[in-house]
């Protein structure tokens, strides 16, 4: 892991994990003068002083750890999962690591959390079948409620008390953009089958009353479409791009 000076690139510092692991698909996540990383493989996420980069603490999951964490007023919300066979979701301590509480899933949550009005969202993937998008409760990870998705590791955007996620393998099960209540799990709209837009890698981004996916092309992207946040409809698209999009501005 390593921090730059972001105006002229220069080195800040560096960190290599005890295991000698390295990170995959997750990204580090920055609070309260906190740095938090994982190993994947290695089965650890680590803490790390945001100045200095020395170890703070460590956590051990189950399986591998791959989520970009999510922190949210001292608590950090992150997964671990093996090939096929479920996994684990995790709530900390920021300060000092010290588990909150798990909950066990059937399928794997190999993606990522977003946080919300005391609430998680996070996907779990299912290698044969339906996906789920989880809601649960911050404050004990009980089950707020659960919806079947196509299977995805997509990061749920949440905004205006609606949770949108992308999903689908092509090939293997329907590509398709998602838009769910946020209180109650209710699927508000999805985009038709046939426009393919969604991925189980893309993740969307909500701004100003648009929704922005990518439109998957195979291993490729074949496109971003900006999409009506209320109804789900085409706004705009753009033949280029299509990954997981940020936007400012």
């Amino acid at each position: 892991t390593y921090c730059l000076n972001s105006s002229d690139g220069s080195q800040v510092w560096s960190f290599s994990s005890p295991t000698g692991r390295f990170a995959i698909d997750g990204s580090p996540a920055i609070a309260d003068g906190r740095v938090m990383v994982s190993d994947w493989d290695g089965h650890h996420y680590y803490c790390l002083d945001e100045e200095t980069g020395l170890e703070l603490w460590s956590f051990t999951v189950e399986g591998n750890a791959q989520s970009t964490p999510a922190i949210w007023q001292g608590r950090v919300v992150f997964e671990g999962w093996d090939w096929g066979l479920g996994g684990r979701i995790y709530c900390v301590d920021l300060e000092n690591g010290s588990k909150i509480w798990s909950l066990a899933t059937e399928n794997s949550p190999c993606g990522s959390p977003s946080i919300q009005d005391d609430a998680v969202y996070m996907t779990a993937y299912s290698f044969e079948g339906e996906g789920d998008l989880l809601a649960l409760s911050i404050d004990n990870g009980s089950v707020l409620w659960r919806s079947k998705v196509s299977p995805t590791d997509s990061t749920p955007a949440v905004a205006e008390g609606r949770v949108y996620i992308c999903g689908g393998c092509e090939g293997f099960s329907e590509l398709a953009t998602y838009c769910f209540d946020a209180s109650s799990g209710e699927q508000i709209w999805k985009s038709p089958a046939e426009d393919r837009i969604g991925d189980w890698r893309c993740s969307p981004a909500y701004a100003d009353g648009l929704l922005f996916a990518g439109r998957a092309n195979f291993t490729e992207y074949g496109g971003v479409y900006a999409l009506n946040a209320t109804t789900g409809a085409p706004v705009w698209s753009y033949p280029a791009g299509g990954s997981s999009p940020a936007l400012a501005g």
